[in-house]
């Protein structure tokens, strides 16, 4: 989901593919590219009765594989469909900060959190001292779903989200909860940080390491806090996002994101990149991202690193192969 977006106008422009005085095509350029969308969202409303269409355009753009990410109980099944109907994608369960203290200050189930594809589903407890539902049927989801990630878990410190200290305190057990299942059951998990960098720093030093991985996606906090979060074992997903920020800040995240640690997302249907969100009314779909803008997301943060497009396209896509079960 969108990170916070920041105060000022950013003073830059997005450049599309270039190929200087060559005359191939668009789809020569492209032709046997392979890309990988760290973070998405497909199971989200505002796609509609699109997915199918929109995956089928993605794959004609050379992407292969994408993480659906969930942030409550009651979209898990959606994105457990997606996984199961759509070749490349990769379901990843998990509580969105942005709804914990809705879903993780109560105990008793939510509509749609107890589903028909789980096997031997343990019974609910109401003892005192029980688990929270969403936890123990995350529990359950990871133990069925064996490709499965967690995520999107995370914090979000930003005045909207974390009003009080014991908001900010219930996100940062949320998150331990979701660390630790993440390292118990060997999974990849994926952070989203607004306003946040240090306290997640400090709790994945405190719970790891994580040796299947983390990913912080849409990171738009400080370039320096980068190296430190990096030695805690996180990787970064970029994509639009950085668009919403100055090309000077958003340039430094890019070239301060190790190589072995960089990978790409679309965050669809948010994260359209600002040259493309102009001019579109927000009722409109148009107003979206698609998964087929991968493509734009790549030439953009090549362009930020300096790098050839393929040459970024191979890297980021080993590295999310790497993370996650998805296909080569």
């Amino acid at each position: 989901t969108k990170p916070e977006e920041q105060r000022g106008e950013p003073n830059w422009t997005y450049e599309p593919i270039a190929c200087g005085d060559c005359q191939r095509t668009e789809e020569q350029v492209w032709h046997g590219m392979e890309l990988y969308d760290a973070h998405c969202h497909l199971q989200d409303a505002r796609l509609g009765n699109e997915t199918r269409r929109m995956l089928e355009e993605a794959r004609q753009a050379g992407v292969r594989g994408w993480v659906c990410n969930g942030t409550q109980p009651k979209d898990w099944e959606q994105v457990h469909q997606l996984a199961v109907r759509h070749e490349g994608v990769v379901a990843s369960y998990g509580l969105h900060p942005w709804h914990v203290e809705r879903v993780g200050s109560k105990h008793e189930d939510e509509r749609g959190t107890r589903h028909e594809s789980m096997r031997n589903p343990e019974k609910h407890t109401d003892a005192p001292d029980a688990e929270p539902e969403w936890l123990m049927l995350l529990s359950r989801w990871l133990s069925h779903d064996t490709n499965a990630c967690v995520g999107e878990a995370g914090l979000d410190f930003a005045k909207k989200h974390a009003i009080t200290q014991e908001g900010r305190e219930n996100q940062r057990e949320a998150l331990r909860q979701q660390l630790r299942l993440a390292r118990a059951f060997s999974r990849p998990i994926s952070l989203h940080c607004v306003k946040a960098h240090v306290p997640i720093l400090e709790l994945l030093k405190e719970e790891g390491p994580f040796p299947m991985g983390v990913l912080i996606h849409g990171y738009l906090g400080p370039p320096e806090c980068i190296r430190a979060l990096v030695q805690a074992g996180s990787s970064f997903s970029l994509g639009g996002h950085l668009t919403k920020i100055p090309e000077g800040k958003a340039q430094a995240i890019v070239k301060s994101v190790p190589v072995e640690r960089l990978m790409l997302e679309t965050d669809c249907p948010d994260g359209l990149l600002k040259n493309k969100a102009e001019g579109s009314p927000t009722e409109s779909a148009s107003a979206f991202n698609h998964p087929e803008n991968l493509q734009e997301v790549l030439v953009m943060v090549a362009r930020m690193r300096g790098v050839e497009a393929a040459e970024l396209a191979e890297i980021s896509s080993k590295n999310a192969r790497a993370m996650f079960v998805l296909p080569s």
